[in-house]
């Protein structure tokens, strides 16, 4: 579920949490939950505030779920910022 400040999407809350999957350079994914048609609108508030478009996963299809997962984290876009460290580089 989003955070929500009476019932409107808190998106500053959204973007801390979400910030959180990638730390330190690295890139991460962020899954939101939804519940209902509150959540979807949250989530539509959001992504209407960061200028963004989130994809729906078909809970039921596991493996198209870590298909795409898998296909986010080797983007391009994902991978731009990432910098690796002395420690990630295979010698």
């Amino acid at each position: 579920m989003a955070p929500n400040d009476h019932n409107r999407a808190d998106t500053q809350t959204y973007l801390h949490r979400i910030g959180r999957t990638g730390r330190f350079g690295r890139v991460g994914v962020s899954i939101s939950l939804m519940s209902g048609q509150r959540d979807y609108r949250m989530l539509r508030q959001i992504e209407d505030y960061f200028g963004v478009k989130m994809q729906g996963l078909d809970p039921t299809d596991w493996d198209e779920v870590e298909k795409r997962l898998k296909t986010v984290l080797k983007s391009t876009r994902a991978q731009a910022s990432y910098r690796p460290e002395a420690k990630d580089v295979d010698m």
